[in-house]
């Protein structure tokens, strides 16, 4: 008889639990949609606190924490399901079917749940963080030719000297100023703060198709500044500038075609004294003068020098 009992009494648990589940969704669905409604001001309140975080470590030149942005664009998503829901919810509240009822009550129940759980992993002790940038990024090179080595001592030894802010190099396409460049760059290669006092050597294309934009976010994106996705070139600028007038750096322009307004860009004034240098490669000298280059070196590198350019481009021997 007990045997009996006990299989009844769980064949009613199994029978009775779904349906208690189901008359829940019927009969709790206005208070359940209370609490949702509730729950998500809730999440809007923490979303708010979390975004001002955000804009004061922007001010800090700090990073989001990935793991926040997820929970951010959770939290924008939330908001719009249960939009969703409390709309259906308003249109059918003048002729709701018990199915209708069940149905809302259901999703109701599932985002209370979803919403609270949000909220809980929203309580982040850090939103951001500070990423260090690299003083000096690699890039690949050509071996060097004598011409080249030549030009790289005198660039180095302007660099040295406190009243030159702009060093320019110029010359016809194909004469070596980009490889003359990069090895300027890789030469910092661990000496950048020991020998030259740099915190930052910066290398970047700077042809006219890339524009200001591109140019802010590639300086932005080799130094670890935080840039965020669809502000102005003014607010863009104002971030750089306010990042680079506390460092001592070396920003090198390959390839500059026109005249660039550095304020423009977000680069402190290039006197030479405060340790802020620009060296840039560019095939007119006119640019050199307009730029405000106080020394220039021209990349007529000589013939053997242009011939063993050449044989690499082509990848041809003569």
């Amino acid at each position: 008889m007990s045997v009996i009992d006990s299989i009844s009494s769980t064949l009613a648990s199994h029978l009775w639990n779904p349906l208690a589940t189901r008359l829940r969704y019927l009969i709790e669905m206005e208070e359940n949609i209370g609490k949702l409604d509730s729950t998500i001001k809730n999440l809007e309140v923490r979303k708010n606190e979390i975004q001002v975080r955000l804009k004061i470590s922007e001010g800090k030149q700090e990073t989001c924490n990935p793991e926040v942005t997820e929970w951010l664009e959770k939290v924008t998503a939330m908001g719009t399901e249960v939009d969703e829901i409390k709309n259906v919810h308003k249109k059918r509240k003048q002729s709701f079917t018990y199915w209708s009822k069940y149905e809302i009550g259901m999703q109701a129940v599932k985002k209370l749940k979803e919403a609270k759980m949000l909220h809980e992993k929203g309580a982040f002790k850090q939103v951001s963080f500070e990423i260090p940038p690299y003083s000096v990024q690699e890039v690949p090179i050509v071996p060097l030719t004598e011409g080249i080595e030549c030009n790289l001592r005198d660039v180095l030894q302007y660099l040295k000297d406190g009243k030159v802010g702009i060093v320019g190099i110029w010359g016809m396409g194909g004469v070596g100023k980009t490889t003359l460049l990069r090895k300027i760059n890789n030469h910092f290669i661990g000496v950048a703060k020991e020998n030259y006092g740099y915190d930052l050597v910066i290398y970047v294309m700077a042809s006219t198709s890339y524009g200001i934009g591109q140019l802010q976010v590639d300086i932005a994106e080799k130094i670890g500044l935080f840039m965020k996705p669809g502000s102005s070139t003014e607010m863009r600028a104002s971030l750089l500038l306010s990042f680079l007038r506390r460092k001592k750096f070396l920003l090198l322009l390959d390839d500059l075609w026109d005249y660039l307004d550095l304020a423009e860009v977000g680069i402190p004034y290039t006197s030479g004294l405060n340790n802020q240098k620009v060296v840039l490669t560019t095939r007119y000298e006119t640019v050199c003068g307009h730029m405000g280059a106080h020394k220039t070196i021209c990349g007529m590198f000589g013939p053997r020098d242009s011939l063993a350019i050449v044989q690499r481009k082509s990848n041809r021997s003569y």
